[in-house]
């Protein structure tokens, strides 16, 4: 794993040296060696590295004007070193970074397009006095900027921009909004968590001028191509190990001590078991795994599961038990985490931390997780209409029939309505549809978090009219539909780039590259062109990972439909074992965050922690205290 980071000034003043030297500084805390510098009239670049093999590159300054900083993998390695063939003498050991210079030296702005794999990188053209910066389809890679009046900054982490602007550092209202209102609207994707930086898109390139003028394009954009027809179901279970084996070798190949992170679920299973294909092709010992389960193992699914998913022959287990805090990690590796330069996103995934933690004691430096899979497989929540509107009326009843037993989400509800919703979505025309749509009340009491916000800060975003807007936007019917905006969402701001980005946010602290198979584009785009039928099947969201790993995980951990999580206990004991730090945000740093808080409503969810002391009142109140701590932390960095 590689924290990149550089500068490049408009003209040269102390500030902008001082500039350099700040962000190095950010970037120690990931690096296992001090950040290498290189320096010229015009840019400051800069890398802090802890490298997944010896022998990587990730910094490549050559004699012909060229200084290129990288973080990443590249997974068309053969097919580059053929394509580029007679640009410079060959080498099949040319590093990753080296190939991307050769890249760009090749194909200019057109490069990026031709890589393939997790990447963000900077490049400065000494001949075009221009920088050019790129990063991955699917932002498995971050990349942050910020342009102040005389520079333009970057880093792989947002924090180590802090203060280039020339203004104090301030949360970005709309990420702040979003975060304690569980709702959505229309918000600029290229925002990040503070107000004054941006972050390059996934699948984009940027380019700065001498003069400092920034522009950004996008260089590649997902467009579904046919839905696989296959001769039978077990050609598609066959089709899909293939395709996911082949994400997990690219991430597995002989890099660096691999690990896993290991729920019970079948993300993780499937996980797992490919991952143990792969090593046991290579020879390599079992690969640690790492896991939470609860202190009475029996009493919970999801614990069961996770022991058996990892007693396989090819995994050696290493277990944080919960909520003692006890054996690979513990209750002051939580709190370190939790409480040491705190963020939302860092403090949404606590069992992450954990893992991590564990897997650094052991000098690990590379693991392989899993939080996309359900983004990648998606629900189909409509998907009966899909059979209705095709007239095959057997397969329809039969999922009426099981839906209400087995899908994750709508377990529970009747046969009567589901019948009717997805008779309605089927059949119903468009425009009558909308029309219906558009007269249901919109009541704002009703939408989740809206009262924890300063009334004034609402009225600043016009948050209603946005929530509103959203909220009429006309549901989705067809099947074609539902695939555009399922491959919108996927590789959109609020896709896969998301839950990567906080998976990043924890590992960076640990010196850890967490890769997630389940975010390959590969992986992705064949779910996205998987037909209906094996997408969403006897009411089972997951039914061809369920049916790919028979005879691999035992039937009973297959076919589970329960999301158990061990999180929320997790946030429990750290809550029961943080008064100092509750206490010091409701009384003392609270004032900070008035601006955007309303006052009595953090309070009363105070009083009510102190009075129930429940889950849903501990989660509400450590969602609460995590940002006001964490506006507390950008006031005095400023």
């Amino acid at each position: 794993m590689n924290s990149i980071a550089g500068l490049v000034h408009f003209s040269r003043t102390s500030a902008q040296a001082g500039g350099a030297s700040r962000l190095a500084a950010a970037l120690t805390r990931s690096a296992e060696d001090s950040p290498r510098h290189w320096t010229c009239t015009d840019a400051s670049l800069i890398v802090a590295a802890r490298p997944r093999c010896q022998g990587t590159r990730s910094t490549i300054i050559d004699k012909a004007g060229f200084a290129l900083v990288f973080d990443g993998r590249l997974d068309n390695r053969a097919e580059l070193l053929r394509a580029l063939e007679g640009d410079l003498p060959q080498s099949p050991a040319s590093s990753d970074a080296e190939l991307v210079l050769r890249a760009y030296r090749a194909w200019g702005e057109a490069a990026p397009q031709r890589l393939a794999g997790e990447f963000a990188f900077a490049l400065w053209d000494k001949h075009r006095r221009r920088l050019f910066c790129a990063r991955d389809r699917c932002g498995a890679r971050p990349f942050y900027y910020v342009k102040g009046r005389d520079c333009f900054a970057f880093a792989s982490e947002e924090d180590a921009l802090i203060g280039l602007s020339g203004r104090p550092a301030e949360p970005c209202p709309d990420m702040l909004a979003i975060y304690v209102v569980r709702a959505s609207w229309s918000v600029d994707p290229a925002r990040s968590w503070l107000r004054d930086t941006r972050t390059l898109l996934p699948a984009h390139y940027l380019t700065l001028s001498p003069g400092g003028t920034i522009q950004s394009k996008e260089y590649w954009r997902y467009e579904p191509e046919e839905v696989i027809r296959p001769s039978s179901g077990a050609e598609l279970q066959e089709r899909f190990m293939d395709v996911f084996g082949e994400a997990v070798r690219c991430r597995v190949g002989g890099r660096a001590p691999a690990g896993l992170i290991l729920s019970g679920g079948m993300d993780s299973a499937v996980l797992a078991v490919l991952a143990g294909r792969v090593t046991g092709e290579k020879g390599h010992a079992p690969l640690p795994s790492y896991s939470a389960i609860e202190d009475d193992v029996e009493a919970t699914l999801e614990s069961r599961s996770i022991q058996s998913i990892t007693a396989a022959p090819y995994l050696d287990p290493h277990f944080v038990r919960v909520p003692s805090l006890t054996g690979a990690a513990g209750l002051e590796d939580l709190k370190e985490a939790a409480w040491t330069d705190i963020h939302p996103l860092r403090n949404q995934i606590p069992l992450t931390s954990l893992m991590c933690a564990a897997a650094a004691r052991e000098g690990r430096s590379l693991l392989l997780h899993a939080p996309c899979g359900d983004l990648a497989v998606g629900d189909y929540p409509k998907y009966i209409g899909h059979h209705l509107r095709r007239g095959n009326w057997s397969r329809a009843w039969r999922e009426l029939r099981l839906v209400p037993r087995h899908h994750t989400y709508l377990m529970g509800r009747s046969r009567a309505w589901l019948l009717a919703s997805n008779t309605w979505s089927a059949f119903a025309p468009r425009g009558l549809r909308a029309a219906i749509h558009r007269l249901r009340t919109f009541r704002p009491a009703q939408v989740e978090g809206l009262d924890v916000l300063n009334p004034d800060f609402v009225a600043e975003l016009d948050l209603l009219k946005r929530i509103e807007a959203r909220r009429r936007a006309v549901p989705m019917a067809s099947e074609e539909q539902f695939r555009r905006y399922h491959a919108a969402r996927t590789f959109g701001s609020y896709g896969v780039v998301t839950d990567l980005a906080a998976s990043r946010r924890v590992s960076s602290r640990y010196g850890i590259e967490l890769s997630d198979p389940w975010a390959d584009p590969r992986v992705l785009d064949f779910f996205l062109r998987l037909p209906i039928e094996y997408s969403v099947r006897d009411g089972w969201i997951k039914y061809l990972p369920m049916t790919a790993l028979a005879g691999e995980v035992e039937d009973w951990v297959r076919f589970r439909n329960d999301k158990g999580h061990l999180g929320w206990q997790v946030v429990v004991r750290l809550m029961q074992e943080s008064h100092e730090q509750v206490e010091h945000a409701v009384h003392d740093a609270l004032p900070l965050a008035e601006g955007y808080l309303d006052r009595r409503s953090v309070l009363e969810s105070y009083q009510r922690y102190l009075r129930i002391g429940d889950a849903d009142s501990t989660m509400a109140l450590y969602w609460l205290v995590t940002l006001i701590l964490w506006i507390e932390r950008l006031s005095a960095q400023s």
